[in-house]
């Protein structure tokens, strides 16, 4: 998993926040459960709603689980994104 820190990923926005006072993050901070496009798990910090298709940049990991960040992305490649078909 240390071979994503760096990369910007797609991944999906789950319905679960986190709140968390932890020593490697400077202040409290909100993270928002999401999967990526190949079902690895990642905490993303923010509050984010639901089932919404976003990119994130990955900074770590913890729990072996992928610690990242949203990457603001241009209107189209968003639209796209949240374009996509439902199962």
């Amino acid at each position: 998993m240390r071979s994503f820190a760096g990369k910007t990923i797609q991944a999906i926005t789950l319905g679960t926040q986190e709140f968390r006072l932890e020593a490697n993050l400077p202040d409290a901070a909100i993270l928002t459960n999401a999967l990526t496009d190949n079902y690895l798990k990642l905490r993303l910090r923010g509050n984010h709603a639901p089932n919404q298709w976003l990119q994130a940049r990955i900074t770590g990991t913890e729990d072996g689980e992928l610690v990242g960040r949203p990457e603001p992305a241009s209107r189209d490649a968003a639209q796209e994104l949240n374009m996509r078909p439902t199962a």
